[in-house]
């Protein structure tokens, strides 16, 4: 089961810090793209090909030869990995990583809900080809929320309009992850595949509640006074963002107001109580990069993340 050879379907941002960690390790990597004249930044050391991601021929020609692939597609993407698993299967790969970094295979309750739609169709479709995948494992690398993106959406905080929604007192846990938590440990399960439980392994580089946060904003605010804070019940932050959803808001928005009712809810488990770290030698993030990323965003704005588009149906 030994794994040399990498295919990266997905040069975002998170794949981009994925390649740099894999190359570290020592992996050959091949990157895969629709468009060649899009890829930029790439190691002389990096196969570049392109690629029709609707036809399993053209992705099969690619992933002759590779040991493993890793997909890190754009959420709007994200349904549209059939292709590549079938292509996957077809070549002999011998593990699999999905786009499905967030929420943990542990916690199947929280996958169920609108926003885990595509993820959700993903997994069962590599389950219901088990017979057929030539010994293909596959796994989930669960992180959490993103360090880099969570502030820029209002489930936790909003810091763009100077408020917080405190849900179920603020004290709830929710694990968090840099992009390289998640290309650490994506390292680490390609080195020691047979040690992944159950298609699963969760990560994360800290734990944070809204309490903490805001006092970090408030802290680095000209007017720490002039935070709006309202208390809120998990159901009603859930109920908000299904509304919104059911009226055909597919943003990043709708789902953070949703998701704000199950993070900040202790049932789904969403900071996680056992890690992988350990194994996989995943270190915590500093305290302080939390700190100086809340500043950050406080002092040059966050981004329009809140209105792209990120699930396709529910």
């Amino acid at each position: 089961m030994a794994i040399s050879k990498v295919a990266l379907a997905g040069k975002g941002r998170l794949g981009s810090v994925v390649l740099d960690e894999l190359l570290r390790a020592g992996f050959e990597m091949v990157v895969l793209t629709r468009s060649i004249s899009s890829i930029k930044d790439i190691p002389e050391a990096v196969q570049i090909l392109e690629v029709d991601y609707t036809s399993q021929v053209s992705l099969m020609a690619a992933l002759k030869g590779i040991d493993a692939v890793i997909s890190t597609v754009a959420g709007v993407a994200v349904s549209g990995q059939k292709p590549l698993i079938d292509a996957a299967i077809a070549t002999g790969v011998k593990h699999f990583i999905p786009a499905d970094y967030a929420m943990s295979l542990r916690a199947p309750e929280v996958r169920m809900l609108p926003p885990y739609t595509d993820v959700l169709g993903i997994e069962n479709y590599l389950r219901a080809r088990a017979d057929d995948r030539n010994n293909m494992a596959w796994t989930v690398v669960a992180c959490g929320g993103f360090l880099e993106y969570s502030f820029d959406l209002p489930f936790m905080i909003d810091l763009a309009n100077r408020r917080i929604d405190v849900v179920n007192g603020g004290d709830v846990p929710f694990s968090l992850s840099e992009f390289r938590t998640v290309a650490k440990a994506i390292a680490g399960v390609l080195t020691q595949p047979g040690r992944v439980v159950e298609h699963c392994v969760q990560v994360h580089g800290m734990l944070v509640t809204q309490n903490e946060v805001l006092r970090i904003a408030k802290r680095h605010s000209p007017d720490p006074e002039s935070w709006v804070v309202n208390e809120k019940e998990a159901h009603l932050r859930f109920t908000e963002g299904l509304d919104m959803l059911k009226r055909g808001e597919f943003t990043m928005e709708a789902v953070s107001t949703l998701m704000a009712g199950v993070i900040w809810d202790p049932k789904y488990k969403t900071g996680f109580r056992e890690t992988d770290n350990e194994w996989l030698a995943i270190e915590d993030v500093p305290n302080e990069m939390l700190e100086e990323t809340i500043k950050q965003k406080l002092l040059s704005g966050v981004s329009g993340i809140a209105s792209d588009k990120i699930v396709s149906n529910v």
